[in-house]
């Protein structure tokens, strides 16, 4: 799967499966959303930092509600992420003096 990939299939089941459009939400709700995942997956982390026996599908399950609330913002915004992160990773290797770019 690739980011175009799930661009598509993201913004398609929004509509079709939760009957609303990018637009019935504004950029800061989906970036909220966004952060509450982001919240739920740091409360899991401290778990497992604390020694809770916290399954890794459940901070993978996690993760990718975050991405995916992420490219929806991104999709409100009517940019694709790839060129973003491409970017925004060669602009940090730049500054960090690193030979890998991407």
């Amino acid at each position: 799967m690739d980011l175009l990939e799930l661009r598509n299939a993201n913004v398609k089941r929004c509509v079709t499966s939760f009957k609303h459009s990018l637009e019935d939400w504004s950029e800061m709700e989906w970036g909220c959303a966004a952060a509450g995942e982001m919240g739920e997956l740091c409360n899991l982390l401290k778990k497992r930092g604390r020694g809770e026996n916290i399954p890794l599908k459940d901070v993978m399950d996690e993760i990718a509600d975050v991405i995916i609330y992420l490219d929806l913002l991104a999709a409100k915004l009517k940019v694709q992420l790839s060129g973003p992160i491409r970017n925004k990773f060669n602009e940090t290797s730049r500054k960090k003096g690193s030979e890998i770019f991407l």
